[in-house]
């Protein structure tokens, strides 16, 4: 605990220097700052970047969300994995608008406007900022957590790490499938969880959609 506060002192200090701003930051960009430094390091660059991206969109939680049932984001680094995705969802389900990011940071940035998706689809492996890192950002993005589910992709079938994201505040956990008509099968039930209206908590037996 008193990492964490030394870390708030810092953050204002150190963002006052930078950007002679510090009246006009969201409180919740010192907390989730401070939260960035204890969880990659104090001298972790990753922290800088993340909140940096929040500072680089003003407008954040100043308009209400704008959310769009049919709008998704996917979140991974792996490129052939993104375009697999794309290609079977635009042929499965067209009527989605899907925006895909190959980072946490982008997909964090992004999520900074007044746009709330319907389902954002993290990978759990990524460099810098990983599935779990990006989900522990993304769940306390106040327009964001009533609308969007949140859901965990992995290659990873390992109970323990199944519990452990649902206890971190997912909605959803799909061990990724290889072949295109599983894929399709995945698709099929992520487009009629974001036809249905945003209930949470997710009941765990509905958390595991592939296994």
């Amino acid at each position: 605990m008193p990492r964490v506060f030394f870390c708030l002192i810092f953050v204002m200090r150190e963002i006052s220097d930078k950007h002679k701003i510090l009246q006009t930051i969201p409180s919740q960009l010192i907390i989730v700052y401070g939260f960035c430094r204890c969880s990659f390091g104090y001298y972790s660059d990753a922290a800088l970047t993340t909140v940096t991206a929040y500072l680089q969109l003003p407008k954040y939680m100043n308009s209400p969300a704008d959310s769009s049932r049919n709008l998704w984001f996917h979140v991974d680094d792996d490129l052939d994995d993104l375009t697999l995705y794309a290609d079977v969802l635009s042929e499965t389900a067209p009527q989605i608008n899907l925006e895909q990011f190959t980072s946490s940071i982008e997909l964090i940035r992004r999520l900074n406007g007044n746009e709330a998706p319907r389902l954002i689809l993290i990978d759990l492996n990524m460099p810098v900022v990983d599935g779990l890192g990006c989900l522990k950002h993304v769940k306390i993005i106040p327009h964001v957590s009533k609308v969007s589910r949140l859901v965990i992709l992995s290659t990873n079938s390992n109970k323990e790490m199944i519990d452990y994201c649902y206890a971190m505040g997912a909605h959803y956990y799909a061990v990724k499938p290889s072949d295109p008509e599983k894929i399709r099968e995945l698709l099929l039930k992520l487009v009629a969880i974001s036809d249905s209206e945003p209930r949470f908590p997710v009941g765990k037996k509905q958390f595991l959609l592939t296994d």
